[in-house]
């Protein structure tokens, strides 16, 4: 099962790169994150939760962070975007930079981790 893989060919090329783009940046940094579906969605999982999920629609791009409180945390590497609780908002002419996906990634992970010690 490859369900990120799978969603990304689905996309025109100049879409399919830009959300390739962070999935492969989650992927570097929790590499041990493994593809499946999260509330409906092709995700990177970790543990069992969603670690991020990026999808195109017809006026944008989101990025799903799987925490409300993410966007907040890293409030100042979204300067310029839309953000609501569970959701960043960016387009293909307006990309999330390396450093905000990268904070949002980092968060995702650490709260999973805190949440799965034994």
């Amino acid at each position: 099962m490859q369900p990120v893989q799978d969603y990304l060919e689905t996309l025109n090329s100049d879409d399919k790169a830009a959300i390739k783009r962070i999935y492969d940046i989650a992927k570097k940094l929790v590499p041990e994150a493994e593809e499946g579906m999260s509330y409906g969605m092709a995700a990177l999982k970790y543990k069992g939760k969603g670690l991020v999920s990026a999808v195109v629609f017809k006026n944008h791009m989101s990025y799903f962070p799987y925490s409300g409180t993410i966007p907040g945390q890293i409030s100042e590497e979204l300067k310029g975007f839309e953000f609501s609780k569970g959701t960043i908002y960016f387009s293909l002419d307006h990309q999330l930079s390396d450093k905000a996906i990268e904070a949002a990634v980092v968060a995702r992970k650490e709260m999973i981790d805190q949440k799965t010690k034994i």
